[in-house]
């Protein structure tokens, strides 16, 4: 649930040249060195999907525990979110399960500032995927830079595919503060978490599996 102020989650860095990595951020004005007068920013977590097992078997090797970013370093050990098998459905359901995991693809790019499996599920033709996440988080991760918070609370409210074969994924959502660090540690700038909803849309079309091909935000759900 991001409006304008969230668009990109690196573009509140764009002024630090660090980019946008966030829906609505790139759409708004940069905070970069501004105290944050909100809540702490919350801790992301794991991707269900991808959550290390509660116990293993002695012969299998325990997998090393997810950590979090935060202000002592980058996210360790992140597991990138699975595609359910729902998402590759070429149906309303196959949209809705897709725009989910877009989602948690999101999250996983904003935790380690690694882009490449959000952009096997994006076509070129998406600028606001290019400029919100994918080009700011490869800039991040080349300057050493990194960002903690920033999770999401999406909700897919509805799910069409039409005759041609695309479909429309509209969410809601609200995302935490982000905190965004230089190489050494050093605050670079904070995106304030979302006081209201985010209203927007995913517009994805299928060529042997799904991809995003524009995101709308509604600038009066902000």
């Amino acid at each position: 649930m991001v409006a304008s102020a969230h668009v990109g989650f690196l573009s509140v860095l764009a002024a630090a040249a660090v980019g946008c990595l966030s829906l609505t951020a790139c759409s708004a004005t940069p905070q970069a060195g501004v105290p944050s007068t909100g809540s702490p920013s919350a801790s992301a977590s794991p991707p269900a999907s991808s959550s290390p097992p509660a116990s293993a078997s002695p012969t299998a090797s325990a997998s090393p525990t997810p950590i979090p970013a935060s202000s002592k370093g980058p996210a360790q050990n992140w597991p990138v979110p699975k595609m359910p098998a729902d998402a590759k459905k070429k149906d309303a359901a196959g949209v809705k399960a897709f725009a989910e995991y877009y989602f948690e693809l999101l999250q996983y790019t904003i935790q380690t500032s690694n882009p490449a499996p959000l952009k096997t599920v994006t076509s070129e033709h998406c600028a606001l995927c290019a400029s919100g996440f994918i080009d700011p988080a490869a800039r991040n991760k080349k300057s050493g830079g990194w960002a903690s918070g920033g999770a999401y609370d999406a909700e897919i409210t509805l799910a069409t595919v039409a005759d041609g074969g695309n479909g429309t994924a509209v969410f809601s959502y609200m995302q935490s503060e982000m905190v965004i660090y230089n190489s050494g540690g050093s605050l670079n700038g904070r995106l304030p978490a979302t006081e209201s909803p985010v209203i927007g849309s995913l517009a994805i079309e299928y060529a042997g599996g799904w991809q995003v091909t524009h995101i709308d935000i509604d600038s009066t759900s902000s």
